[in-house]
């Protein structure tokens, strides 16, 4: 019995050196671990579900301060021209948290040159600007892609109650449609 279930180490990052896929179905890009389930068992795959699910759920979300808007402004724009790093720091502003944005968690943060890491700064302090005209949610061409697509299967997925408000650089801005 000791064989059959090991403790699961979930990695954040890439593995540095080989592991195994959770199980044989999983392509090798899904998620790792660095131990088996038992395949009679059946429930590894829902265990790593569960466990990212609580463990996201007690991950605090960062703060919203100059320096973590800064950097989540790096992470998902940092190739955009100023106008569009100037939007995407107006929606965060307007979101009022950095609850979902994943471009904080971006390698390119780290990486960034000192000129983009300006700009950001510059576009952070920009303030009093309607560019999205009060959007929400932004996302890219692929993410609209796949949020429509989810949205024509499922009737109740939020991307439904969303219209579009603005498109700037490579960037497409939605907010929630208002009631007529």
């Amino acid at each position: 019995m000791e064989d059959e279930v090991k403790t699961l180490q979930i990695q954040t990052e890439a593995p540095k050196e080989k592991t195994l896929p959770l199980n044989d179905s999983e392509p090798k890009g899904s998620a790792y671990c660095n131990g088996r389930t038992s395949s009679a068992s059946g429930a590894g795959p829902f265990l790593i579900i569960f466990l990212l699910l609580a463990s996201t759920a007690s991950a605090s979300i960062p703060e919203l301060n100059s320096a973590n808007a800064v950097n989540a402004i790096i992470g998902e724009a940092e190739a955009e021209p100023m106008v569009g790093k100037i939007a995407i720091a107006e929606v965060i502003r307007r979101r009022g948290s950095l609850r979902g944005i994943y471009g904080i968690h971006s390698p390119r943060v780290r990486m960034a040159s000192p000129a983009v890491r300006k700009d950001c700064e510059l576009a952070w302090a920009t303030k009093g600007t309607n560019l999205t005209r009060g959007a929400t949610v932004w996302g890219s061409a692929s993410d609209v892609a796949k949020w429509k697509a989810r949205a024509k299967k499922y009737p109740r997925h939020w991307f439904n109650r969303m219209e579009q408000t603005a498109q700037i650089a490579g960037h497409f801005f939605f907010a929630e449609r208002k009631s007529k």
